[in-house]
């Protein structure tokens, strides 16, 4: 069922409200009539939970605190701040819902619970509500030309991962395409020119993978390669890798006070096998977690 607007919900209320009227008048012909009012009301209850389990709220939520955090050590602005890290929510938003999108088939193998799999959300209603999500994520950086065109250029990053002629998500590079789409590049447009935007890319690069972690039969099946499903028990050695070139530039920066995530970035590949409520695993949640870390470690 579509949307329903405001006044259609309030006049399925004052139905609603004169028929239970009536039923405790004894007027028991209206129960079928009640019926009819809750069947058409329940979408509107049940819908909401769907669109966001489109999105991940975690990961958008995570976006905001993290773009956030870094406004406030490049000292910008608070109005700046807010409104970049919901431009850039919101963009992260909606590369969720288009992933998801075009996984329907991927999907059905890896996680057939999710919304548009099971049939919860038709493919309009979702392509409806990630436009939306668009317009939105540029709408809120439309007073500075700077801001929006990097912006834009984020969105069309998170569009071009998942859906063709490009797809990147589908070849083994896509990593590289994910550092810097949510790492480097939401770094470098909050500080510019910085170490710390090299620092990022690396620990994005080295975890990010971890989202792909129990969907290796389904990624396989259909033609997606990922660390986990190439490399097999070497993606922990990639993994171990990468934080030990982290851990070097953090000691060549003098960022010190970024050491305690080394011992996160330790643990992460020991909970790959483990998922969690968020859809992931909690080496996945822990990745977060570490980058949520860094930002806030920048700040003492």
């Amino acid at each position: 069922m579509e949307w329903l607007t405001i006044n259609n919900r309030r006049a399925l209320h004052r139905k609603e409200h004169w028929a239970l009227h009536k039923v405790e008048k004894g007027d028991t012909n209206t129960k079928v009539m009640i019926h009819g009012i809750r069947q058409a009301y329940e979408p509107i209850k049940t819908k909401y939970k769907y669109y966001l389990q489109l999105i991940k709220p975690f990961t958008v939520i995570s976006a905001f605190v993290a773009v956030l955090l870094l406004s406030f050590y490049a000292k910008l602005p608070l109005y700046v701040g807010l409104t970049l890290s919901t431009a850039m929510a919101l963009g992260q938003a909606f590369g969720q819902a288009v992933n998801q999108i075009e996984d329907i088939e991927i999907d059905r193998i890896n996680k057939p619970y999710r919304p548009l799999p099971s049939g919860k959300l038709t493919e309009k209603e979702a392509w409806r509500f990630s436009l939306s999500l668009f317009v939105l994520s540029e709408a809120f950086v439309i007073y500075s030309p700077y801001y929006f065109v990097f912006v834009t250029i984020l969105n069309l990053l998170a569009f071009f991962y998942s859906v063709e002629p490009i797809r990147a998500k589908k070849y083994i590079w896509s990593v590289l395409w994910m550092a810097l789409s949510r790492g480097a590049l939401p770094a470098f447009i909050v500080l510019g020119w910085n170490p710390i935007v090299l620092v990022v890319l690396t620990w994005v690069l080295a975890f990010q993978i971890t989202k792909d972690f129990g969907d290796e039969i389904g990624d396989k099946i259909h033609g997606v390669k990922t660390i986990p499903n190439t490399l097999g028990k070497y993606s922990y050695v990639y993994m171990y890798s990468l934080l030990v070139v982290y851990s070097i530039l953090i000691l060549y920066f003098h960022l010190f006070n970024l050491l305690p995530t080394v011992g996160i970035g330790l643990a992460i590949p020991l909970l790959t096998k483990y998922r969690s409520i968020t859809d992931n695993t909690y080496a996945w949640n822990l990745y977060y977690v570490g980058l949520f870390t860094i930002f806030i470690l920048l700040l003492l």
